[in-house]
C-alpha cells in the first residue's frame, strides 16, 4: 500500500500469509512475525530460537566444510603436544578469534604461540614473514583466524618450510580455494552449513567446539578440568559485534549470553576496558559496538594490534589497567586525527 507523507510515496509494510499464520501459531503480534520473516526467519524453529536464544540452538559445527580434517590434525597435535601457531588479523575481529585460540590452548596446557600482523608493514592476510615467525618459535601446524581464504600462494609458502596448515575465514573465497590441511570457511563451495554470516571469531568458537568434543572421546578431560567454553563467549561477542555482521542465528546467541558474560567477566581485560570505556547500567549492542571495539581497533590502526591481545590474554589486573589505558588514548589520538582531517577536507 503506498501512501503520500511529507511530499514522499512510502510503502507500507504488509504481512504476508506465513507471517499471518506464524503469528496465530506462536502468538506473537502480525507486524513482529513479518518483520522476522524479512530478516530471514519463515519457520517457527528459527524464530523460537531467535527469540530464546541459547547455546543448544547453535548448529552442529561438523556442518562446516573441512572440519573433520581440521579437528584430526589439531587432536593429534594435542596429543603429541607439537607447537600450534595461531595467525590472526588486526581488527576487532581478528584479535578476539586470536585470542579466542590463544585461551582455549592456555586452557589446555597446549604449547602454542601467535602472530598478528602490522597494518602497515605487513598489510592484510597470511604473509611469508608471519609464517618464518612461527616457524622460528617452533610451530609444526599453523591455525589462521579471520584470513587466509584466498591465500593460494602463501599456503604454498607454509608447505615449502615444512608447516602444516588449518584455514579459518568466513569471507569471500576466490575461484581457487588454497590446498592445505583443512580450509573452514561457511561461505566456500558446497559448504553445508547454513548460516554464512559468522564472524571470523564465530568460525574460530565452531572450531574449538569440535575440538573440544573430539578431545573429550579421546579421553583427554579423564584427569584434567574440561574447559567451559561458555566462558569465552566474552571474547566472541566483542569480535562478532566489531565485525558487524548480522546478530541473527548463531550471531545472536553469542550476543545475547556473551553480553551478560562481559558485564560480569572476571576477566582483568575485560573488566579494566569497561572501566575505561565507562559503562554503566547494563550493557548493550551499542556500548560495545561504539565503546569498547572502537578502543580495540585503535590498536592495529594507531600502534600494533598486540596491544589489545595482550589485553584480552591478560590475567594480571594492574597490567590490564595499563593496557586499557593505552587503547584509550590510542582512541583518542585516532579521532583527533579524524577530526583534523575531516576539517581540512572542508576547508
Amino acid at each position: 500500500m503506498d501512501s503520500l507523507i511529507l511530499g514522499r510515496s512510502w510503502e507500507f509494510f504488509s504481512p504476508s500469509d506465513n507471517a499471518r499464520k506464524l503469528s496465530s501459531r506462536m502468538g506473537i503480534p502480525t507486524e513482529v512475525a513479518g518483520y522476522l520473516e524479512f530478516c530471514g526467519l519463515a519457520t517457527e524453529e528459527d524464530i523460537r530460537a531467535h527469540l530464546l536464544p541459547e547455546l543448544r540452538s547453535m548448529r552442529a559445527p561438523w556442518m562446516m566444510k573441512g572440519m573433520h580434517e581440521a579437528v584430526e590434525r589439531l587432536v593429534a597435535a594435542v596429543k603429541a603436544r607439537e607447537t600450534i601457531g595461531i595467525f590472526g588479523d588486526y581488527d576487532a575481529d581478528g584479535v578476539s578469534a586470536t585470542s579466542l585460540l590463544a585461551l582455549f590452548f592456555r586452557s589446555l596446557d597446549q604449547p602454542h604461540t601467535i602472530y598478528i600482523p602490522h597494518r602497515e608493514e605487513d598489510g592484510y592476510g597470511l604473509n611469508l614473514q608471519g609464517l618464518n615467525y612461527l616457524k622460528e618459535k617452533g610451530a609444526s601446524l599453523v591455525v589462521t583466524v579471520d584470513c587466509g581464504i584466498t591465500a593460494v600462494q602463501e599456503v604454498e609458502d607454509a608447505r615449502e618450510l615444512g608447516l602444516d596448515l588449518i584455514i579459518t575465514d568466513h569471507h569471500e573465497p576466490s575461484d581457487v580455494v588454497p590446498d592445505c590441511i583443512a580450509v573452514i570457511d561457511p561461505k566456500q563451495k558446497d559448504c553445508p552449513y547454513p548460516f554464512k554470516g559468522l564472524a571470523g571469531v564465530g568460525v574460530a568458537f565452531n572450531l574449538i567446539v569440535a575440538l573440544r568434543a573430539a578431545l573429550r572421546e579421546e579421553g583427554f578431560f579423564v584427569n584434567r578440568p574440561e574447559p567451559n567454553l561458555r566462558d569465552l563467549l566474552d571474547i566472541v561477542t566483542i569480535g562478532t559485534i566489531g565485525d558487524i555482521v548480522p546478530l541473527l542465528y548463531e550471531n545472536r546467541i553469542f550476543t545475547r549470553i556473551g553480553l551478560e558474560i562481559i558485564q560480569s567477566s572476571k576477566r582483568p581485560g575485560v573488566q579494566a576496558l569497561l572501566e575505561k570505556c565507562s559503562v554503566k547500567g547494563d550493557l548493550s549492542v551499542n556500548e560495545v559496538a561504539f565503546r569498547m571495539v572502537p578502543r580495540i581497533n585503535a590498536a592495529g590502526r594507531m600502534d600494533h594490534a598486540r596491544i589489545a591481545l595482550r589485553l584480552f590474554l591478560s590475567e594480571d589486573w594492574e597490567e590490564s589497567l595499563g593496557l586499557a589505558d593505552t587503547l584509550n588514548r590510542l582512541n583518542s589520538n585516532r579521532q583527533r586525527i579524524e577530526q583534523t582531517i575531516l576539517q581540512e577536507a572542508l576547508e
